[in-house]
């Protein structure tokens, strides 16, 4: 792909076509992803099926799929847009960062008891001293400056925050998540604080336990004393309104905001649908990114990914660390798999299965 694209004259072309490479690359893994997903029993014998779930049914694989996806076309985007190319080499900056982040946890699961009290309290103080002693603009405390970068800790640490608190519901991380709660009212950040309820709310459908009820009446107060605080903090080009103008740059301007945007849910939805013993954790963490998008379209708020600014990019990264590292079907999903699987051992039942999977990727290529 490399030695193509060099070989193309016009920049935008290039540009392009190094684009279309990659996000085909991405829709090929996040389809034959969603296969599995819908399908769980659809392969042809009891040893592929277990094969694609351990290579396929990794929650946290399919969500740096798309997050590496989604920026890939917020860089398009920045390019076809017109944005100094300090943004694009941010951007690119702020994904390698995050993918490095994840490293040390790929044998591991970072939320387990009791670092995942520990951590949500470290991450509300740390929104708290944002808050108190963050650098201002227009009267809002969203951002702290490290080596001239421009942060804001909400977007990078509130996500995983949330989709801690849905998975381990206890007396620390309830109160990580009131500290934040706090946090998001004084700075004030109604987008935050919105999607800080949206979380809490899908947690508590899912849960039904009182913590969730308590944090989310917290939440929902702070969200309340946000929005009627003044928040004027001016549009920052290539960062806010991108969904409004991105077609007016152009078609395909527009069209990579927009797909990326909905990459960005799409882990969510499998997850909820795969792994039903941490519906909670993936149902918070769609909801989170849901608020965080729609802020974005309907007010001056970050794009997240798909615009200019890394304090997302590694915020979606960070999240998809918390959460579950592979998809576990419930009791009764996983007899039905099993049986699938028994039954689909058949000729019959393999033809059956080639003919609604369509062609399967081709070997050794990306």
């Amino acid at each position: 792909m490399a030695r193509e694209a060099e070989a193309i004259d016009q920049p935008g072309a290039a540009l392009l076509f190094a684009v279309g490479c990659a996000a085909w690359a991405a829709k090929t893994g996040v389809r034959h992803s969603f296969q599995q997903a819908l399908s769980p029993g659809s392969g042809t014998a009891p040893e592929v099926s277990a094969m694609s779930l351990q290579s396929f049914g990794q929650g946290r694989a399919v969500t740096l799929i798309c997050a590496v996806a989604a920026t890939v076309l917020g860089l398009a985007y920045l390019g076809l847009a017109g944005a100094p190319g300090a943004m694009i080499t941010m951007n690119l900056a702020a994904l390698v960062a995050g993918l490095v982040l994840t490293l040390p946890f790929q044998g591991r699961d970072p939320l387990d008891r009791p670092l995942a009290g520990i951590l949500a309290v470290l991450i509300g103080a740390s929104l708290l001293l944002t808050a108190a002693f963050g650098d201002e603009a227009s009267g809002a405390r969203r951002w702290i400056i490290i080596g001239g970068l421009s942060i804001q800790p909400s977007l990078v640490l509130l996500p995983l925050l949330v989709v801690g608190f849905a998975r381990c519901r206890t007396v620390l991380t309830g109160l990580g998540v009131l500290l934040a709660a706090v946090a998001l009212a004084l700075q004030p950040d109604r987008a935050m604080a919105g999607a800080l309820v949206a979380g809490l709310a899908a947690t508590l459908i899912v849960t039904r336990d009182r913590t969730s009820l308590v944090c989310l009446a917290v939440a929902a107060a702070s969200f309340a004393v946000a929005l009627v605080r003044p928040d004027v903090v001016p549009p920052t080009p290539f960062v806010d309104r991108v969904f409004q103008t991105a077609f007016s740059t152009s078609l395909w301007a527009g069209s990579a905001v927009w797909i990326g945007a909905l990459l960005l849910v799409v882990p969510a939805i499998l997850g909820v649908v795969r792994d039903p013993k941490h519906r909670e954790a993936h149902a918070a963490f769609g909801a989170v990114w849901a608020v965080i998008i729609i802020a974005a379209i309907v007010a001056d708020y970050p794009a997240p990914l798909v615009a200019y600014g890394g304090s997302a990019i590694i915020g979606y990264v960070l999240a998809a660390i918390g959460l579950p590292r592979a998809w576990r079907l419930s009791s009764r999903g996983a007899a039905a798999a099993g049986g699938s699987s028994s039954a689909s051992a058949g000729p019959q039942a393999r033809m059956d299965s080639a003919l609604l999977q369509g062609p399967g990727p081709v070997p050794g290529v990306l």
